[in-house]
């Protein structure tokens, strides 16, 4: 049925790189799929992503807008537990990550079209939680104990 195309698989893809950290890291994933045929809109149910010792579930999907090209990618993103340096190795311009623990968050994550950087068009909305985290360099954890407490926070 044109309307409802199922597809299952999964990617495996050994130099996966946000542009704006320049760290690549090896990204595989599993991923559950229902595309309208007739119209494009893909529905991810779910999308299980693997990279580092990290594991990350997506679910959401991508539409078009009538009169606008490209589509809007629409994830709401869950990781428990996750490690903090895989995930600041691809958000953080770094050779090594500044920070280690763990970090368990819920987020919302929108991707809009259009031919700009991802980084500078991505909207994310969510809460996170560290534990047990620690800066990589003694003197960026001193400095940062005259800050905010690391504990937990809200990104927008």
């Amino acid at each position: 049925m044109l309307g409802r195309i199922e597809a299952s698989g999964s990617s495996d893809t050994p130099d996966f790189m946000v542009k704006l950290s320049g760290n690549p890291v090896h990204l595989m994933t599993e991923f559950h799929a229902i595309i309208d045929g007739t119209n494009g809109k893909t529905l991810l149910q779910p999308v299980n992503a693997h990279f580092g010792r990290s594991y990350v579930v997506a679910n959401g999907g991508m539409a078009g807008t009538p009169g606008v090209k490209g589509k809007t990618v629409s994830l709401d993103v869950t990781a428990k537990d996750v490690r903090l340096e895989d995930m600041l190795l691809l958000g953080v311009h770094a050779k090594e990550p500044p920070m280690t623990g763990t970090v368990s968050f819920h987020a919302q994550l929108v991707i809009p079209p259009g031919d700009i950087d991802v980084a500078k068009k991505l909207h994310l909305q969510g809460a996170f939680a560290l534990d047990s985290a620690e800066f990589t360099e003694l003197n960026i954890q001193r400095e940062g104990r005259h800050s905010q407490p690391a504990g937990t926070g809200k990104d927008r």
